[in-house]
């Protein structure tokens, strides 16, 4: 009912994967799905999330399943087991941090978090730093941008 009642004059930018399903939903109600125009993310890797977003706005729907498949393969900030046992609203900053941090996008990295944003479960921290995982990310994003990664 809300999306009907918003009808064309509210266009929606959900978050990564969801824009995919805004689109669904969209068309489930009879609307043109054109009005999800996008996606935002928070990741350092953002040229996949790009090459996903045009894919989706140029309404081709086999390369769109391509890069979301792609993307779904390589392992995020987290997995299912640390999400069932560590509440991650309680650690957001912190893995938003360690993930942006190990992207290598900022050489240095992006210095401390504040108090009381330090805490990570080593389990998680060492997740997100696993060189397999930065690697197949890296392999990912040079697959999308026009010029080199390093």
């Amino acid at each position: 009912d809300k999306v009907k009642a918003a009808g064309d004059r509210v266009f929606l930018l959900p978050a990564m994967m969801s824009a995919l399903n805004g689109r669904k939903v969209l068309k489930e109600h009879g609307m043109d799905p054109s009005y999800v125009t996008g996606l935002w993310t928070t990741s350092m890797w953002p040229e996949p999330w790009v090459a996903l977003a045009n894919a989706m706005n140029a309404n081709d729907a086999d390369k769109v399943e391509m890069i979301k498949h792609e993307i779904e393969s390589v392992p995020g900030h987290s997995t299912e087991e640390i999400r069932k046992k560590y509440d991650f609203a309680s650690y957001n900053a912190q893995v938003e941090h360690h993930a942006s941090n190990s992207s290598g996008y900022l050489p240095g990295g992006f210095g401390p978090n504040r108090p009381p944003y330090r805490d990570l479960p080593e389990e998680w921290r060492a997740h997100i730093w696993n060189p397999e995982r930065i690697k197949a990310w890296h392999a990912m994003v040079s697959k999308y941008t026009k010029t080199p990664v390093k």
